[in-house]
């Protein structure tokens, strides 16, 4: 796992602009487990927060099978990292998945999905959540899917893929992907107040996640996942507000004939001046694309004209044959700058491999410019060491942290 950081003032992004990326995973020069999955957020202050799922045994007893980690960074270095599953030293199941927000009293929430048998929740996929306060320490772990302790019967039943957002009321917001045992997937959501968790409730069916969120200036949490009306359907992106007592209808962004996939949001503004910016990838070959996956971006306005788009993001997307871009990830600076970062094996000089790539836009239209490199090493590694699962995250500072 590794991160980069971007101050603000670059605007030429055809040459490397992110300084050279960091190691956030100790002893990676020598251990030969996998790190992977990270997710972070990054605070006003500058301090990064990073969950992700490791092989290696940080802490003696963990052993192999993959944990859920947890590391931060002040400016003054990476910190040791910390168990997030409090049952790795006793575990050999599988934990990953992990996603992570902070609220504004600087507590950390971490999701999760784990095969791990906790309090009798079985070795199917379950949620699991926890908490770090920056006083009394780690909370305990608890499951998050209401059917943990009683769906574990089945292998048809599962929860997994979920991620975390903090509204603007300091509600802890966690939305997951269940199977039901029907082959049907459906996406649950609960909400953490300070009177306890709500009732386990549908957000939409036949969708899949994990779900993209961001809390606009408001406080409400916008978010973006894939639906399909069948099983042998074509992927359409939907999305829907929560504004702290419910969700608003859903809206589909796509047509279902061409496939949509991997959604990300970031938002800007509020009222009457809120933007929704959303990029994915599709096969769409309009406008002579082909069908290998590029990335889209739709503009949804709180007032006239009401939208723009989609526009293509990837510069090199007429030109790139059989190279799939996807897997992006959006954040907005302060002042409307929108930062993409994505993967792809688009040959720019880089190999085949899948590498790590930025864009950045100014604009509502599709001034989206050239192509630049978040991984620096991209040029140096094209003997099939992939680069991938990038996201980033944009400061108040103007500060860019991106991680893959």
């Amino acid at each position: 796992v590794v991160v980069a950081l971007l101050a603000a003032g670059w605007t030429n992004l055809v040459v490397a602009q992110f300084l050279p990326p960091g190691i956030v995973n100790p002893f990676a020069d020598i251990d030969i487990g996998e790190d992977l999955f990270a997710s972070h957020v990054i605070e006003d202050d500058g301090t990064i927060h990073v969950v992700w799922a490791t092989q290696n045994p940080y802490i003696s007893g963990s052993d192999t099978d993959p944990d859920i980690y947890y590391s931060r960074n002040d400016g003054s270095g990476w910190t040791t990292p910390e168990i997030v599953n409090p049952w790795a030293l006793v575990d050999n199941a599988v934990d990953q998945g992990s996603r992570l927000a902070v609220d504004s009293k600087g507590v950390v929430h971490c999701v999760w999905q784990s095969q791990y048998d906790h309090a009798g929740a079985g070795t199917d996929w379950d949620v699991f959540y926890r908490s770090l306060d920056p006083v009394s320490g780690w909370g305990s772990a608890v499951p998050i899917n209401s059917d943990a302790l009683t769906d574990n019967t089945d292998i048809d039943f599962f929860d997994a893929v979920p991620n975390v957002a903090v509204d603007g009321n300091d509600a802890v917001l966690v939305v997951y992907q269940a199977q039901n045992g029907t082959y049907r997937q459906f996406l649950h959501w609960r909400v953490l107040t300070d009177t306890g968790w709500s009732t386990d409730t549908i957000l939409a069916d036949d969708a899949y996640g994990p779900v993209a969120m961001d809390v606009t200036d408001d406080g409400s949490v916008v978010a973006a996942w894939e639906w399909k009306a069948t099983p042998s359907s074509n992927v359409v992106i939907e999305t829907s507000t929560f504004t702290g007592s419910g969700w608003s209808a859903t809206v589909a962004l796509t047509s279902s004939t061409v496939n949509s996939i991997h959604p990300t949001v970031t938002t800007f503004g509020s009222g009457v001046f809120l933007e929704k910016h959303f990029v994915w990838a599709t096969d769409d070959a309009t406008g002579g694309l082909g069908t290998d996956y590029d990335l889209k971006h739709f503009v949804d306005l709180a007032s006239y004209p009401w939208e723009y788009g989609p526009f293509t993001v990837n510069s090199t997307a007429a030109i790139d044959g059989a190279d799939d871009d996807a897997r992006p990830s959006l954040c907005v600076e302060p002042g409307g700058v929108i930062h993409v970062v994505w993967q792809s094996t688009v040959d720019i000089f880089t190999g085949t491999d899948f590498d790590v790539y930025h864009s950045d836009n100014g604009s509502l239209g599709s001034e989206w410019s050239s192509i630049g490199l978040l991984g620096l090493n991209a040029p140096f590694d094209s003997a099939g060491e992939p680069d991938a699962d990038p996201e980033i995250r944009c400061a108040s500072n103007h500060v860019l942290s991106g991680i893959w």
